[in-house]
């Protein structure tokens, strides 16, 4: 007997800088409200870089109640949020923690690339590990071994290798990858992960050529990869075209949004000796569990004018009466907002990952 899950996912690059001076957050107004009104069930974005850039995302995006990200100082680790319409189990940020001292390289390329890493997220109802991920840029387009990113791109990608080496599948890659499809590195990389190209290689350009210097080519380097059983029913480009905005169409990102959907076949369980056909085992009855305690909160939050944005920890004291008798295991991690203003984040609690 196998199950069959139905999943749409997609993954853009936002263009988080400059901060001021493109029109950033009627981009994000678009971006955010094109995607509330489709019927994406995951989103992986990439470069953003502060809680003010979450924010104008989520105030717009209330369908999708579960946000993933590790806190840092101004914002999101490594700039990379997952938005889910769907609950979350749990998730988990990998820094590549590379340090390179290359000549030649931008010293901006060389404090953020430590920065740099893999977001993890795991969808609880069908059971797949999301990973958003945004190694560093490569301002040459050359990936040859000459070129003076080439150390750190192979130290990033195989660190990222590792990372998904480890999970359970089925898994989906998500990312501004910023490794040309047509690169050494990005064949050595599928090969050495067993990933396959949900577009089935056909990628155009997914960088505008309107953000490239005189001279330079586009490149495919925006992917949705995927591993495990996983069949792809439809891929498309998304925000390919300019969008209206105020002062005038314009495109809303420098990079075109990748979305594809796919159906998960994985094997039904089978009823364990001993109990009856139907009544859940020891993982069953503490999923629901979960399940239950967070639809408690869910309520106990509604009640006072809370929104439960995300349970990933455990619940001490978030300002809903009685939540602070919730108490969720330690994996856990917790993030509100207002109801009358559901992008304000208004709590944090750090999660115990092992990533």
């Amino acid at each position: 007997m196998t199950v069959t899950d139905r999943l749409a996912v997609a993954t853009l690059n936002t263009r988080g800088v400059p901060i001021t001076g493109s029109r950033l957050a009627d981009r994000y107004a678009v971006i955010a409200g094109s995607f509330e009104a489709c019927d994406v069930d995951a989103v992986n974005f990439q470069e953003v870089l502060t809680y003010h850039h979450l924010r104008l995302l989520t105030r717009r995006m209330p369908s999708y109640r579960h946000v993933s990200f590790r806190p840092s100082a101004a914002g999101p680790a490594g700039g990379l949020a997952t938005l889910s319409r769907l609950p979350v189990a749990g998730s988990g940020y990998h820094r590549f923690g590379v340090r390179l001292d290359v000549a030649g390289l931008p010293w901006l390329t060389r404090f953020l690339a430590p920065m740099k890493g893999a977001l993890v997220t795991t969808l609880a109802a069908a059971e797949i590990c999301l990973v958003n991920t945004h190694p560093t840029a490569n301002w040459d387009g050359d990936w040859s071994e000459s070129n003076r990113f080439y150390p750190i791109h192979k130290a990033q990608l195989a660190t990222l290798a590792r990372v998904i080496g480890d999970l359970p599948r089925p898994v989906v890659v998500c990312g501004d990858f910023n490794v040309a499809s047509d690169s050494a590195f990005y064949s050595d990389f599928i090969a050495a992960t067993g990933l396959a190209d949900a577009f089935g290689g056909q990628c155009p350009p997914t960088f505008r050529a309107e953000f490239l210097s005189p001279g330079s080519s586009p490149h495919c380097i925006d992917f949705i990869l995927v591993a495990g059983p996983i069949k792809v029913e439809a891929a498309q480009l998304l925000l390919a075209a300019k969008q209206p905005l105020p002062g005038g169409p314009a495109y809303v990102s420098d990079h075109i949004g990748r979305r594809h959907r796919r159906a998960l076949s994985r094997p039904g369980r089978a009823p364990h000796r001993g109990r009856h056909r139907g009544q859940p085992g020891h993982a069953g009855r503490r999923r629901a569990d979960l399940l239950h305690r967070r639809d408690t909160i869910e309520r106990l939050c509604d009640r006072a004018s809370w929104k439960l944005i995300m349970v990933t920890g455990r619940v001490s004291s978030c300002g809903c009466p009685g939540m602070s008798q919730m108490l969720m295991p330690p994996m856990f991690h917790l993030i509100t907002c207002s109801a009358s203003n559901p992008g304000s984040i208004q709590k944090t609690r750090r999660a115990r990952h092992p990533g």
